[in-house]
């Protein structure tokens, strides 16, 4: 009797092998779907390997284990116990229909990949942040104006854009919603409409941004000429005796309504103030209506181009702004002939103003004049004293902080001063008079900047020396004092070039130098060749004394101001070096000496006697017995 198992290549490939699948019309085998779980697309199920072991490829592993597990149904017929589980595992045919069905799997999801690939490649509607890719586009894109200010880019750079999505959103529409593929059908449909809607969202970005634009622009210059119409409305001066029965002195006493505690003097002033404010507002609308009406009157058609570009994507807008950009243009004009009458009937305040203002501008540029000659005298450009100290770094931040927002010697600061010349400044652009830059103010803010980056360098150089200062005369670390002082050296040098003409960075690059050029003389004084005598020495060739004693620190020497007597100090210290060899020299003698054993005896026949030393102790190689010395 023989068992037959159907081979697993007439079992499974039928029902995979695509050309198979193709001839006889099959119906497939499977069927997974493509979405879009951001930022990836994803198949449902999985198609290759996972960890959940529900995948496509882990389904056919998991048939091709269960065929082969039909041997272990068998009993063994030859031996009578056992299975055909072994046979079957080691059998060529097997390994090779399994090979064969493997290939077949791999290459359908190949093919599957490939497919999905086409979608991939639009990526970036999903992976790229909507909002920051809309300001790179508005700042790549914006108009530099006349005035300084940068509008949004053309309307065609906002066509071109929507553009290039409606044909992103083109090309999604042409991609199949589903697509067999061997053994499996894979439905794309949630897919492309994921990615329709994500065209949606960057298609709205554009237009929606349009929109916001066009409502806000015609919002703003319609309140803009409601502003603007009440302002030149106003009566002012003279202009109230026209709306008051009996004339001038009628119209004056109407408006002179004295109040409790008013003199007619204070009215009279009163009524000046009034007058002159309200000239100041209709001057300040007639310039913001100068300033703004060529950007305005080159406005109107973009904005009608744009409401039809809206148009065609279906963007209807409010009737309320269609209505109120269709009036737009004329009620422009309509305010420009205002400002015009307006102008004209004002024509003589505004002519007795600008003579005010240019008298007031000769004054004013005078104290700028005699301003920027006290603060040049009085800032803290230099010190008093031929050298930086520590107690400078107060008073001049003192003196930086008056000029900047309190009061030095009964003058306003650089502040108050240049506020002052910006509202001069404002009035003489309002009536349309030269406006004068004022440099010298400008000039003083600036150097008083620079003066603040410098004094505070001095802070931080005079605090650490000071520190310094008061390390005790066996801690000193002169190499690590070498090296922070080359840093400080270093940002010195940093400081704006400007303040390189001022006293104080002089001083301050000298107190820098003098630090570098005194450290390594301190270095050669910690010799231990140096005794009293030298240091009176030093003493004396600096002309200054100090103690040496256990409180001697580095403040103590550098006061004597080692980098003025380099060479006397190097000097006394090569001396100090020399004299103690001697000393090792004649200590060594001195010992030598000092532990012979001298003998006396008669020098031969004569009565005089003879100094002897042991011959251990004289190596001369000429010499033989006892060195003899005779005494007279």
């Amino acid at each position: 009797m023989s068992i037959q198992i159907l081979p697993l290549n007439l079992v499974c490939l039928p029902k995979v092998d695509p050309e198979t699948i193709f001839k006889l019309d099959k119906v497939s085998l499977l069927e997974i779907e493509m979405g879009l779980v951001t930022p990836d697309i994803v198949w449902i199920p999985e198609l290759g390997s996972s960890n959940t072991s529900s995948s496509v490829r882990d389904m056919f592993n998991k048939w091709i284990r269960s065929y082969l597990e039909i041997a272990r149904l068998v009993k063994r017929l030859d031996i009578g116990e056992g299975n055909y589980t072994k046979e079957l595992e080691e059998d060529y045919y097997v390994y090779a229909a399994i090979s064969q069905l493997q290939s077949v799997i791999l290459a359908n999801e190949a093919q599957c990949e490939a497919f999905k690939a086409q979608f991939e490649k639009f990526d970036h509607l999903w992976k790229k942040d909507l909002s920051v890719s809309l300001q790179e586009f508005l700042v790549a894109g914006a108009v530099a104006q006349a005035d300084g200010t940068r509008q949004d880019p053309p309307l065609e750079a906002f066509e071109a854009e929507i553009a290039r999505f409606k044909g992103i959103q083109d090309q999604i529409q042409a991609l199949p919603q589903s697509m067999v593929i061997g053994y499996v059908k894979v439905d794309a449909r949630s897919l492309k409409q994921a990615l329709v809607t994500w065209v949606s969202k960057w298609t709205y970005l554009y237009t929606q941004h349009l929109q916001t634009s066009v409502v806000s622009t015609v919002e703003d210059l319609h309140k803009f000429m409601g502003a603007s119409n009440k302002t030149l409305d106003k009566r002012i001066g003279s202009e109230r005796a026209s709306d008051v029965e009996g004339g001038a002195e009628q119209a004056m006493e109407a408006s002179f309504h004295i109040m409790d505690g008013e003199t007619v003097e204070e009215a009279k002033k009163r009524w000046a103030d009034e007058t002159r404010h309200g000239l100041y507002d209709i001057m300040s609308s007639m310039r913001d209506i100068r300033k703004r009406s060529d950007r305005t009157e080159a406005m109107f058609d973009p904005l009608q181009s744009t409401v039809a570009l809206l148009s065609r994507y279906n963007i209807v807008l409010p009737d309320s702004v269609l209505s109120k950009l269709e009036e737009g243009p004329l009620l422009w004009r309509s305010l420009k002939k205002k400002m015009f009458q307006r102008r004209e009937a004002l024509a003589a305040m505004q002519q007795g103003e600008a003579i005010d203002i240019r008298r007031k501008s000769d004054a004013f540029g005078e104290r700028v004049e005699e301003f920027r000659k006290f603060f040049q005298a009085k800032a803290p450009f230099t010190v008093a004293g031929p050298e930086l100290k520590l107690e400078h770094v107060q008073p001049a931040y003192a003196m930086l902080d008056a000029f900047h927002h309190g009061h030095v010697e009964s003058r306003p600061s650089v502040t108050a001063i240049i506020a002052e010349a910006e509202h001069l400044r404002e009035s003489q652009d309002l009536f349309e008079l030269y406006v004068v830059d004022y440099i010298m103010l400008t000039r003083c803010k600036e150097e008083l900047g620079y003066l603040k980056s410098l004094w505070d360098m001095v802070s931080a150089v005079m605090y650490t020396f000071s520190d310094w200062y008061a390390t005790l005369w066996d801690k000193i670390d002169v190499d690590f004092l070498v090296e922070e002082t080359k840093k400080l050296s270093k940002e010195v040098k940093t400081l704006n070039k400007a303040t390189r003409t001022y006293e104080v960075f002089r001083l301050l690059e000298e107190a820098v130098k003098a630090m570098l050029t005194s450290l390594p003389l301190v270095s050669d004084l910690h010799h231990p060749a140096m005794r009293d005598r030298h240091w009176n020495q030093l003493m004396k060739a600096t002309g200054k004394n100090f103690v040496m004693d256990d409180k001697f620190n580095l403040g103590d020497l550098l006061k004597l101001e080692l980098h003025n007597y380099v060479d006397a100090c190097s000097e006394i210290v090569d001396r100090a070096q020399k004299e103690l060899v001697i000393e090792k020299s004649l200590r060594k003698i001195e010992d030598t000496w000092g532990a012979l054993n001298l003998t006396f005896s008669p020098y031969q026949a004569s009565l005089r006697p003879a100094c002897g030393i042991p011959d251990q102790h004289y190596h001369r190689s000429d010499a033989a017995g006892y060195f003899k010395l005779h005494l007279n």
